[in-house]
């Protein structure tokens, strides 16, 4: 029974004593506009969301940013990653959209859609700190792939004033 008391003293002495690690992953969402239409990007992330108007044949860029702190496990996890839930893109012009669910990316219209990002290699400024780019290029071969979305007339009412 000692023993049994003495154990769980220790492991609670040590595990109080833990410093905490804090890291951080910053990504960079650059979009390029190569067709003659008014478009918006989305995107929802496990760290927040965010939209860019890309006008015609324009380029726009945003920055999400994680950072996560625990007491333990001194190293850089798939937790501490950011982590995209859902990208839109929706087409202004005709009221079409796709969505991109990271949840289920099986389909050939998912494939055509990766085909045109690139994802750059992470940048490890330090043991706790990465950040890497996400380029996406809009071109007419991403157009079929879009699917009539009346919610958009909604959904961007300043637009369509």
């Amino acid at each position: 029974m000692n023993k049994n008391l003495i154990a769980l003293t220790l492991v609670t002495l040590l595990c109080s004593c833990g410093e905490n690690f804090c890291t951080r992953h910053t990504r960079e969402y650059v979009v390029s506009n190569t067709i003659p239409l008014d478009m918006y990007f989305t995107v929802y992330t496990d760290a927040g969301a965010d939209t860019l108007f890309l006008n015609q044949k324009g380029d726009a860029s945003m920055i999400m940013d994680k950072q996560s702190c625990r007491t333990f496990g001194a190293y850089f996890s798939y937790d501490d990653y950011l982590n995209e839930i859902n990208i839109g893109l929706y087409n202004l012009s005709d009221t079409t959209s796709y969505q991109l669910d990271y949840s289920i990316t099986d389909t050939k219209e998912d494939s055509l859609f990766m085909d045109h990002v690139v994802f750059s290699d992470d940048v490890v400024h330090d043991t706790w700190c990465v950040s890497d780019s996400f380029v996406l290029t809009i071109d007419s071969t991403l157009l079929p792939i879009f699917k009539k979305d009346y919610s958009m007339l909604e959904q961007f009412s300043e637009y369509y004033k």
